[in-house]
């Protein structure tokens, strides 16, 4: 077969979790088909471009797209420029013209343009869609609400609110650079955006990608939850189907913990230090746990001038069993290092990396009763489910660690290694088959 994967980014440039997830299913399926990976760099250019390279076994399409402040001003007043790009279109369907894919396996659209469903469409190619998060039906990805509270179901006012006030705070934190106050833009640029896309437009996006998710052939949730979600927000049974995401379990051969240095026990979080991940929830918990018993050690990249990290920073300063450990460059470095990973998400995660690579190295985990998460953390069985964004409830299920350490061998005994990519390559495999008659 001859394959098109689609997404927002992909490594060396981009490594999140989707982007991570694709380079790995693109790696294994190109062991038997010819793959090709279309996705955008954002740059310094003047005008939209594509560069094509074979790298890896992969025949690379990367789109380069303009970056700069103007643009991205112009996008905050035209609401339909986040999820719509003409130029990207063109480009899209003359690469579709040239390779002639056999099918095309959408795995995300931010920062492209949706629109290129459609375009696989006219030319009668067979698509699939993973469904990685809720950008589908949240404008803002997470289903979180302004404030950091769960949104139940996405409605054009809310949506537009939230929106708004999300993007007018991002962008007047960035005029701060230019010693621009706050206070003097961010009330500024809320009017201005609001005037600009009145709660229409957001009723249009909610109507438009939705009938993008019918027109597509088949979707796969990466979770149970997710997709139940998703039927729920009016997709038919039957055109979605659920296959949790492989990893690539290679990068733990020869996993094993190191040696400690203390007879604390060691507590970790693995990931990016923003507010939707619950760093503040862990770290407000932690707070209450003696110095003598337990250290928290938090791994992950972080902006040391963001507001919300320097809020977390100040408040730690005087803790010696809280630790930053900083950004690191092997996979299995944090997990040879913490007895327990302490998940606490404050949204509806659908398939988190970080819980795969607990499992992958048998490290138990205390996460937040959320979501798609109990799905991959059984309380009291491979670890513990506690009450989300609450650093009460977390900090209980801390201290019975503490108190009771021979959990943790209990709750490793119990853990099973995710699914491999190799496994999930076949299940995806089979999807394709069953859309372009077995070719």
């Amino acid at each position: 077969m001859k394959i098109l994967q689609v997404v927002h980014g992909f490594p060396p440039k981009q490594r999140a979790g989707t982007e991570i997830y694709t380079y790995y299913l693109s790696k294994e399926l190109a062991k038997r088909h010819e793959i090709h990976v279309f996705y955008p760099v954002f740059d310094n250019v003047r005008r939209i471009s594509l560069n094509s390279v074979e790298r890896e076994s992969l025949i690379i399409h990367e789109v380069k797209i303009p970056n700069n402040k103007a643009k991205r001003f112009w996008d905050l007043l035209f609401f339909e420029n986040t999820y719509m790009n003409k130029n990207a279109e063109e480009i899209f369907r003359r690469l579709l013209k040239e390779i002639k894919p056999d099918i095309v396996h959408f795995q995300h659209l931010i920062g492209i343009s949706t629109t290129l469903i459609y375009i696989a469409k006219e030319f009668n190619i067979p698509t699939v869609l993973t469904l990685h998060d809720y950008w589908f039906m949240c404008p803002n990805i997470q289903l979180l609400k302004y404030g950091y509270t769960i949104c139940e179901e996405p409605e054009p006012n809310k949506c537009r609110e939230c929106w708004v006030k999300k993007q007018s705070k991002g962008f007047s934190e960035a005029l701060r650079k230019y010693y621009i106050p706050k206070h003097l833009t961010k009330k500024s640029l809320e009017f201005i955006i609001r005037a600009f896309n009145p709660s229409e437009k957001f009723k249009k996006r909610n109507e438009y990608l939705k009938s993008l998710l019918l027109n597509v052939d088949k979707l796969i949730a990466p979770s149970r939850f997710l997709r139940e979600m998703f039927i729920r927000y009016g997709v038919p049974e039957d055109k979605i189907i659920y296959s949790e995401n492989g990893y690539n379990l290679d990068a733990f051969k020869g996993f094993k913990k190191k040696e400690k240095d203390t007879d604390k026990i060691i507590f970790g979080f693995v990931g990016g230090i923003s507010r939707h991940k619950g760093v503040q929830v862990l770290v407000d918990a932690f707070m209450n746990v003696p110095e003598d018993r337990a250290e928290l050690r938090i791994y992950g990249n972080y902006n040391p001038s963001s507001r919300y990290v320097k809020e977390i920073l100040s408040k730690v300063k005087k803790r010696n069993n809280i630790r930053f450990m900083g950004r690191f460059e092997d996979v299995k470095d944090p997990y040879s290092e913490i007895d327990v990973l302490v998940f606490p998400s404050i949204w509806y995660e659908n398939c988190p990396l970080v819980l795969a690579e607990a499992r992958a190295t048998k490290t138990p985990v205390i996460a937040s009763n959320l979501g798609a998460i109990p799905e991959f953390v059984e309380d009291r069985k491979t670890g513990l489910l506690f009450e989300p964004n609450n650093p009460n409830d977390l900090y209980e299920k801390i201290m019975e660690v503490i108190k009771n350490p021979e959990l943790i061998e209990k709750f490793k005994s119990n853990i099973t290694p995710p699914k491999s990519m190799e496994e999930q390559t076949k299940e995806i495999e089979m999807v394709y088959k069953s859309l372009i008659g077995g070719k």
